[in-house]
């Protein structure tokens, strides 16, 4: 080629001179870059606007610190080299369908808008510290630089909108770290790929509007916005994050002023969200993340300014993290999916939520009710804070062989609910927690056969209901401390040695205690005490442990003193507060009666209690004790006995009359047998019978057994008579 102009330059220039807008077509001729470049640089003129259409720029377009007055558009133009403007000054360039080996643009400043639609190949763009006034456009454009950056714009500023859309696709790295966005960032459509890499590097952006990566929005690789500050709305619904085993998205330090949504997306790989701050809510309801195995979801210590929701539709293959996170508004996971098989479904210790965390299904005035939540590994919630209520009515927690939930020292502002068929495969943990409303468990469903509900120390402000609950294993609820009602009703418990075990626990109402049916296992009552015990109609199992359980009043009476005497009974070991304490409350309200059968009944316990010869005798002495003065609590039963064996032992003095003589001839008065059988029976009493009167023959047998008889009765009496005392006292 000559050095003079060629035909189509020759067009080209003569177009220019003309000063008015140009819209020149060179149907398909080649046009040299230094032509090109004396055009753009106004030493042919200096149009309005200048339109290239169907132009091969052969040579390098080299514009380097030059300044483009006006602004300038190819279509359907080949550059065989990559331009250059770097630290140009241009009104505004845009490429429509143009094959450009790349684009060198570093600090380049543009007035208006730098725009590449439709075009089917761009090398690696520069852009590093350029400065838009206007908009930057990708659209429908394929970037490629497999292995290297497709882009790099690196504190890039736009004022107004950045925009990878309509199905725009970039092959190796986009990174724009430190870039300004004065508009919205949208991705809508776009593809970013650069597999086991960084795709996507948007570190320290700062974007004023809001961020778009919907409609097929697809990153083949890892997407960096670690310190990323966006101003906007962060719309990710349906988006597709592929980056398996590796980071697919990490954003440490994020800042979002209003709402994330990530309705739809699908993540394989990690989500690290540590340390971001979401003022708004983070919607992550339908989102799909697989990392099995592996942490899927990442909100360490994040901070969410309203809600974080996870309902139907949310699925976690792998272990979300929430750890020492903020929640200014509810967390709420009705007919989320949690699964990790592996470990953890929910690492949470530390959460502090300011209003509800649910995790069951959704309630009616919330919408329709759908599944509900699910997780498949341990829920642990240590230390979290709920400044709500605590609901997981619904909710399924399966781990048979470990913890479903840890909830140990948890604090809820509010109720604590596992109602409506809430289902836990594995121990659920809820020592230390403090409530500060009830604790519901109605309809609970408890299914590990060591232990299936633990909530020792426990500390509620109102009431615990445990009504219509099925447990597979022991209620382990000791020391708790309840300022309401405990109310156990139609349990159904089993375990292998304990049922039930309220060791420790305050009650300061009522207490209900009504099985359905019998529990399998014992029911632990020792040093319990409530204000209010009411037992009416409950099925008691074989063996309880009482010591100490110590109650002010029975709410109802049903079973009436003779049940409960059965009940005490069948405390593991006689102990005699079980039978006093009774005695008392029957006493207290005026059932004096009763409180002696119990009285009565806790001697027999006391006589049975012992152990060998010793207890022999005391079972003998107990026997005399018990059927002459009651032990001491009917002590003039012995009155009956008295007038019993005189009748007796009238008859008999009556029948052997022939059998007593007169100790002295000079004995005055004749035989009287009752008097006589009464001195016998009386031994502090002389009616002066046996003085005069000495029995022979089988007679001396009888008033000797009389007289052991009446001795036997004295002792009792004044046995009896100071025991009587000595409880008044």
């Amino acid at each position: 080629m000559s050095d003079g102009p060629t035909t189509a330059e020759f067009k080209l220039l003569g177009v220019i001179k003309s000063g008015r807008s140009v819209d020149h077509s060179a149907a398909g001729a080649t046009v040299r870059a230094s032509t090109l470049q004396r055009v753009l640089l106004g030493h042919a003129g200096s149009p309005r606007t200048l339109i290239l259409r169907d132009m091969r720029v052969a040579g390098t377009l080299d514009l380097e610190a030059g300044s483009v007055a006006f602004p300038v558009e190819f279509v359907r133009c080949t550059f065989v080299d990559v331009p250059i403007m770097e630290q140009a000054t241009l009104f505004g360039l845009y490429f429509t369908r143009c094959e450009l080996p790349g684009f060198r643009g570093a600090q380049v400043k543009v007035r208006y808008n730098l725009e590449f639609k439709h075009c089917p190949r761009v090398g690696g763009i520069d852009l590093i510290g350029a400065r838009i006034d206007g908009q930057l456009l990708v659209v429908a454009t394929k970037l490629v630089n497999p292995g290297g950056e497709a882009m790099k714009a690196d504190g890039l500023v736009v004022k107004q909108d950045v925009k990878f859309t309509e199905t725009s696709r970039a092959e190796g790295l986009v990174k724009m770290v430190g870039a300004r966005i004065g508009g919205e960032l949208d991705c809508d459509g776009a593809t970013f790929g650069n597999p086991g890499q960084v795709a996507l590097n948007l570190g320290e952006v700062v974007i004023k509007e809001r961020t778009y990566w919907r409609n097929g929005f697809r990153v083949d690789g890892g997407v960096c916005l670690d310190g990323a500050h966006l101003s906007g709305r962060f719309d990710c619904t349906g988006a597709v994050l592929h980056q398996p085993a590796g980071k697919a998205l990490f954003a440490e330090g994020l800042v979002v002023e209003s709402d994330v949504k990530f309705d739809g997306a699908t993540v394989h790989g990690e989500v690290d969200f540590t340390g971001c701050d979401f003022r708004g809510t983070l919607d992550l309801t339908g989102g799909r993340f697989h990392n099995p195995g592996r942490a899927a979801l990442d909100l360490a210590r994040v901070r969410v300014g309203q809600n974080l929701i996870c309902r139907s539709g949310f699925v976690a293959q792998g272990e979300v993290l929430l750890a020492g996170a903020d929640i200014g508004g509810g967390l709420w996971c009705e007919g989320g999916r949690f699964e990790n098989g592996t470990g953890n479904a929910v690492q949470a210790a530390g959460l502090r939520v300011h209003r509800d965390l649910r995790l069951g299904k959704r309630r009616p005035a919330d919408g329709a009710a759908g599944d509900g939540f699910r997780a498949e590994g341990p829920v642990v919630l240590t230390g979290c804070t709920v400044g709500g209520d605590f609901d997981c009515s619904g909710g399924q927690f399966v781990d048979a062989a470990r913890t479903a939930i840890d909830a140990v020292g948890m604090s809820v502002k509010g109720d604590l609910l596992l109602l409506e068929d809430f289902t836990a495969e594995g121990l659920v943990q809820l020592s230390g927690t403090e409530v500060d409303g009830s604790m519901n468990c109605t309809g609970g469903h408890f299914r590990n056969t060591e232990q299936a509900l633990r909530a020792d120390r426990a500390e509620v402000g109102h009431s615990a209901y445990f009504h219509h609950i099925a447990a597979g294993g022991p209620l382990h609820l000791r020391g708790m401390r309840i300022k309401g009602n405990l109310s156990i009703v139609d349990a159904r418990i089993s375990g292998d040695e304990w049922a039930l075990v309220l060791q420790g626990t305050q009650v300061e109402d009522r207490m209900e205690l009504k099985f359905g049916s019998k529990p399998v296992g014992g029911v632990d009552l020792r040093y319990v005490s409530v204000s209010q015990l009411d037992d009416g109609g409950s099925i008691w199992p074989d063996r309880l442990w009482l010591n100490d359980f110590t109650y002010k009043a029975l709410s109802s009476d049903a079973i009436g003193h003779k049940a409960r005497i059965e009940c005490l009974k069948r405390n593991h070991k006689y102990a005699p507060q079980v039978y006093l304490h009774l005695a008392k409350v029957y006493e207290r309200t005026g059932q004096y009666d009763e409180a002696k059968h119990v009285l009565i009944a806790g001697e027999d316990a006391k006589r049975g209690a012992g152990h060998g010869f010793r207890k022999a005798l005391d079972q003998f002495f107990g026997f005399l004790l018990k059927w002459t003065v009651w032990y001491g609590y009917r002590p003039l039963r012995v009155v009956y006995w008295i007038i019993a064996l005189a009748v007796v032992g009238s008859v008999g003095a009556t029948i052997g009359r022939p059998n007593f003589v007169k100790a002295r001839g000079d004995a005055p008065g004749e035989f009287q047998p009752v008097l006589y059988t009464l001195d016998l029976l009386i031994p502090v009493v002389n009616l002066r019978q046996r003085d005069h009167w000495v029995p022979l023959g089988w007679t001396v047998w009888g008033s000797a057994a009389f007289t052991a008889l009446g001795w036997i009765l004295a002792i009792c009496l004044v046995t009896g008579l100071g025991k009587a005392f000595r409880r008044e006292l």
